[in-house]
């Protein structure tokens, strides 16, 4: 059986992750493949802490 490992990423990583999510209208399916993260869940967590119109994105 694989061991999981826990990834940390960065708040400027995260931003850019959402900043293309969210100015592309990709899928999260595709944006969690594209930029290789674990799980669609992880993704949906930054979207609800940083929602489109959080300043911090743009």
């Amino acid at each position: 059986m694989q061991k999981s490992v826990h990834r940390s990423y960065s708040e400027p990583f995260k931003l850019e992750v959402l900043r293309d999510h969210y100015s592309s209208g990709m899928s999260l399916r595709f944006t969690v493949h594209k930029w290789g993260l674990s799980c669609s869940k992880l993704l949906l967590s930054w979207m609800d802490r940083y929602p489109v119109d959080s300043e911090s994105l743009f």
